[in-house]
């Protein structure tokens, strides 16, 4: 990735804060972070979600869910509380008849909740925004135009890969049939889908070596 850095721009879109991800990301030219609730660049250009609202309610009914979960408190670089991450053991995690009218009532206090029954942990933010949204301002910010190349492995990722130019799936983890992208690549051979581009210049062609079209995309 540093040597991709010194050919074309590079963002981050992820679900952990800010202050998690720039210290493992240094080479980044910016950041969109807790699904778009914050967006820093490297200069300290700074976009934020509207209105960060109350968790102490959401923190409530995590409690209620029992199965004593990790509770990740996510903030922005300022400090302000933007999302919760809740992670259970999978021989802890609440049933689905437990979690889902908790969550039904999180949601209905005016969070977003991210939740996939294959995995035991919830997102809660109190951004509408997803991960597409997160590439928009992160893609105007940047002054990107086009060429943009989203690499993800998760369902999150699908409103990103909506929005981008060429979408890449990373193949090998639960949710690689539920994917949305143009083309897949294994996750052991992803150093070497890197190599290739920087080898072509960061052209993409469907003859680019390790990455494999999805079927029915055209």
């Amino acid at each position: 990735m540093r040597r991709i850095k010194g050919t074309v721009v590079v963002g981050i879109v992820t679900a952990k804060d800010f202050s998690f991800i720039r210290q493992r990301t240094p080479f980044a030219d910016g950041w969109s972070c807790v699904y778009g609730a914050e967006t820093v660049l490297r200069d300290g250009m700074r976009s934020v979600a509207n209105g960060f609202k109350d968790f102490a309610p959401s923190l409530k009914l995590i409690k209620e869910m029992g199965g004593q979960p990790r509770i990740e408190f996510k903030r922005t670089s300022k400090g302000e509380l933007c999302g919760l991450g809740v992670e259970w053991q999978p021989s802890s995690a609440p049933a689905e008849e437990q979690l889902l009218p908790k969550i039904h009532m999180i949601r209905a206090g005016g969070m977003q909740v991210l939740h996939d029954p294959l995995y035991p942990m919830i997102d809660i933010t109190s951004s509408s925004r997803d991960k597409g949204d997160a590439v928009r301002v992160l893609k105007r910010m940047l002054g990107v135009r086009r060429g943009l190349m989203f690499v993800g492995d998760s369902v999150a990722d699908n409103p990103a890969f909506a929005v981008s130019d060429l979408s890449i799936g990373i193949m090998g983890g639960r949710w690689e049939d539920r994917l949305k992208c143009d083309y897949f690549v294994a996750a052991n051979e992803l150093g070497g889908f890197f190599d290739d581009l920087l080898e072509t210049d960061m052209v993409f062609s469907d003859k680019t070596r390790r990455a494999r079209e999805r079927e029915g995309t055209g």
